[in-house]
């Protein structure tokens, strides 16, 4: 929970986002060799693609380009790109990369990490990794806008449900809220504000 409104973390927020940025989520993943190409949240619809949401993701192990480190498709969170995309994503034989173009093929960016290192990128943009061995570690805090218009709360509540929905589905998380307790009633100034925008507070 420290990270959430450390300098680090939330001052670049702030600055790519605008003032008073909303909490979306935190976790961790262990991954095991490649990711096929993903944006994470496909917008349904044009207010929602404008509605802009970034992702800190950071790795605990040393990942190189061929060994699971995360690539991106350089102006994918951007239209008319981004859903030029969608269409070529899966094909009729099941293969999920784009233009049935290996992972390998498309002209990605690998974005080589050591452990300390922090990622920030539009949770639009298409990426994908290449190998890597089994178990790699990833954590990630999730941030948005603040929600202006009627549509941007909308979604919101759109992903809160999502989420909701994934946890109820893990042998491992079972609760009634996206957030814990403790981050919910947190006497933390900012972290206050971004929990407040989600009507929790």
């Amino acid at each position: 929970m420290r990270l959430i409104d450390d300098d680090r973390i939330y001052l670049p927020i702030v600055q790519l986002l605008g003032p008073d940025p909303v909490l979306l989520g935190s976790d961790g993943t262990l991954f095991c060799g490649s990711k096929s190409w993903h944006p994470d949240g496909s917008p349904r619809n044009e207010a929602e693609c404008s509605y802009r949401r970034i992702k800190v993701a950071f790795y605990l192990d040393p990942l190189r380009r061929n060994s699971g480190s995360i690539r991106f498709l350089p102006g994918s969170h951007m239209q008319p790109f981004h859903d030029a995309i969608m269409p070529q994503a899966t094909q009729p034989d099941g293969n999920k990369s784009p233009f049935g173009a290996s992972l390998e093929e498309l002209p990605a960016f690998a974005l080589e990490t050591d452990p300390g290192d922090v990622i920030f990128f539009d949770q639009n943009t298409w990426h994908a990794s290449v190998g890597g061995e089994i178990g790699r570690r990833q954590m990630t805090l999730n941030f948005a806008q603040s929600p202006t218009e009627k549509a941007n709360r909308e979604h919101l509540r759109h992903m809160d449900e999502m989420a909701l929905q994934h946890m109820r589905g893990s042998s491992h998380t079972q609760r009634d809220t996206t957030f814990r307790g403790e981050l919910i009633n947190s006497p933390r100034p900012r972290i206050q504000q971004m929990i407040a925008e989600r009507g929790w507070k």
